[in-house]
């Protein structure tokens, strides 16, 4: 039977896990899409396109959303001191995604690292705003992590089961386990297995209350 331990995830600790979760996940395609698409017309040649997504123009954070990702199972399965230690790595990973998307946000963007040339454009869209909200949220739900979960209860020991008298195993259980069921008196049916040991073997016949043989039983 599989019941439920002591105490229970509450609905705010199943929100935070699923906005950690859910920033990660919004971060990585924010950062995957174009950010930046540069135009240069050649004379004579037909213009050329570049789209720069948030990795292009950010490498070192692009990916870290993928652990903002993860981070809830870290959570489900660990618990005391290192689950605040799970919850301050993803509050660090959260900053650094929003920092690094402001950094590399259009606006702000260095023109020269676009290597533009004299008859070049370009045109921004609005990605890493969401990559650097994205990054906002999976910080403060970091922060709740690493401060509050201290009394969440493990939540990969959740479901376990209970505690109840324990069942006796039959002999044919026992010799699936490799062990002799003549050494375990209270298995059911090792008293029918051969060399069981349980006693004198019985009489085939009966008898009467008085201690004669009953009839049919006499040889």
């Amino acid at each position: 039977m599989i019941g439920v331990s002591g105490r229970t995830v509450s609905a705010g600790q199943r929100a935070t896990l699923l906005l950690l979760a859910a920033a990660g996940l919004v971060g990585f395609v924010a950062y995957g899409q174009s950010w930046v698409t540069v135009t240069e017309a050649v004379p004579g040649l037909p213009a050329t396109v570049r789209a720069l997504s948030g990795r292009d123009l950010a490498p070192g954070a692009g990916y870290l959303p993928l652990l903002l990702l993860v981070a809830p199972l870290a959570v489900w399965a660990t618990g005391g001191w290192l689950r605040r230690v799970v919850g301050a790595v993803a509050l660090l990973a959260g900053l650094a995604v929003a920092w690094a998307a402001v950094q590399a946000a259009p606006p702000l963007l260095d023109t020269g690292r676009l290597s533009l040339g004299p008859d070049a454009g370009y045109t921004e869209s609005a990605w890493w705003l969401l990559a650097a909200g994205a990054g906002v949220l999976a910080a403060l739900a970091g922060l709740v992590v690493a401060w509050r979960s201290g009394s969440w209860p493990r939540m990969a020991g959740r479901y376990e089961r209970t505690r109840g008298p324990a069942r006796e195993r039959s002999a044919w259980e026992l010799l699936d386990a490799g062990l002799d069921p003549t050494d375990a008196p209270d298995a059911p049916g090792a008293a029918g297995l051969p060399g069981s040991g349980d006693g004198p073997p019985q009489p085939s016949g009966t008898m009467a209350h008085d201690g004669r043989p009953e009839r049919g039983s006499e040889t």
